[in-house]
């Protein structure tokens, strides 16, 4: 862990000494977090929805401020010291504003510009320069300890709001196939693909008249993909697939551009969890939809703060 030393002053006649400052080590204790839940690098950017290298960065100490909140999300991994809040630059914001400090002040006093300190306050900047900042906003900062465990990162298993089943029966009917089923999901279906039954949605082929796929965060983009070409096949009357709304991604564009519908939701939708409460994603969520038409949709958009968008 570095160290830096500090000198004390003393008065003459006594010998000098110095003080020894431990500063927190949040690369390794990144590391540490990663291991702890038997997860390589490539896995937890799949939970994250970045690359491996994206990963490394993070644990050699730089990389970007927006990939390491995504991933403090990811393994459940809190800071203390600074002040509470849900979104790390509002922390740093509203730490820096208890010292009654200008962002000008704090930059004097980091050796940074101005820029890089307002930049950490708006959630983007380096790793780097955020370690620099908070051992001057606060020295003491460090690892919340967190009891949770592997028990508290199953990221993946979250379950489809009951609102937003209701709505989707109410607007385009019932499901016929679910392929990526899960033992506790509410979603009622004539069919299911369950991964826990030995299925396997990837490779498995699709069919009926509505089919509806709530895929798991760490692959979306590998479902993505999937939905597309089983909706190529013609096998599928209507086609609903719920995901975080990566909205720049190569394969949304590939879907309002092969006829899809996206519908954007207001706000975060909470999805069950195994033990039977709920959490707010962390990212937003849309809708594609695949065959549907306008009556449809307008009876979707009644039931659910959001609203349409399509190629």
């Amino acid at each position: 862990m570095p160290r830096t030393t500090i000198a004390k002053t003393v008065p003459s006649d006594v010998q000098t000494t110095s003080i020894t400052r431990s500063y927190f080590d949040l690369p390794g204790e990144l590391r540490r977090a990663r291991r702890a839940v038997s997860l390589t690098r490539e896995e937890l950017a799949g939970y994250v929805g970045c690359t491996s290298q994206d990963i490394i960065c993070l644990e050699t100490g730089a990389g970007s401020f927006e990939i390491l909140r995504r991933t403090m999300d990811a393994l459940k991994f809190d800071l203390t010291g600074i002040k509470m809040g849900v979104m790390l630059h509002e922390r740093l914001r509203a730490t820096r504003e208890a010292k009654n400090w200008s962002i000008e002040k704090l930059a004097d006093r980091s050796g940074l510009p101005m820029t890089a300190v307002a930049a950490l306050e708006n959630g983007t900047g380096s790793v780097s320069d955020l370690c620099v900042v908070l051992n001057v906003l606060a020295p003491g900062w460090g690892r919340r300890a967190s009891s949770n465990g592997m028990a508290g990162f199953d990221k993946d298993s979250r379950f489809t709001p009951r609102h937003v089943l209701d709505s989707i029966a109410e607007a385009f009917g019932q499901i016929d196939l679910d392929p990526c089923a899960h033992s506790l999901s509410p979603v009622t279906t004539i069919e299911r693909i369950e991964k826990e039954a030995g299925g396997d949605g990837l490779t498995q082929d699709w069919s009926g008249d509505l089919v509806f796929v709530n895929p798991p965060y760490s692959c979306s983009n590998q479902w993505l993909k999937r939905v597309r070409s089983q909706w190529a096949t013609g096998k599928i009357g209507t086609l609903l697939c719920l995901l975080n709304a990566k909205t720049d991604s190569a394969e949304f564009h590939a879907a309002l551009k092969n006829g899809a519908s996206a519908y954007l939701f207001e706000g975060r939708l909470k999805y069950g969890k195994p033990d039977e409460t709920e959490e707010a994603s962390r990212q937003a969520s849309m809708m594609l939809a695949f065959g549907t038409d306008m009556a449809q949709r307008a009876i979707f958009a009644s039931r659910e703060k959001g609203f349409w968008i399509a190629y």
